[in-house]
């Protein structure tokens, strides 16, 4: 199905940005088992992409405060698939 509008488009960014935010978390899985260093360019440049947004929700959730678990990706995804889905028009 093909957008028809700016806010399909919208969506459309939306959702490629929020597949972003999925390699981010699978790249800090595999930073932490030394798989990849997180010094590698692809890590680097991904996190660049992804901080501006989770940065924020780092600051008002932060990890301590969830058993040293980090779920502002998983909270990014979320809002961000709500956008979307409105912007889509479903």
């Amino acid at each position: 199905m093909m957008p028809h509008s700016i806010g399909g488009c919208l969506a459309i960014a939306i959702n490629i940005y929020v597949f972003i935010l999925l390699l981010d978390v699978i790249l800090s899985y595999v930073t932490l088992t030394g798989k990849i260093s997180s010094f590698h360019p692809l890590v680097q440049n991904i996190r660049k992409m992804t901080s501006p947004v989770l940065d924020p929700i780092r600051k008002i959730l932060p990890p301590y405060r969830t058993g040293n678990l980090d779920f502002s990706s998983f909270i990014a995804m979320f809002v961000l698939q709500m956008i979307a889905s409105r912007l889509w028009g479903r």
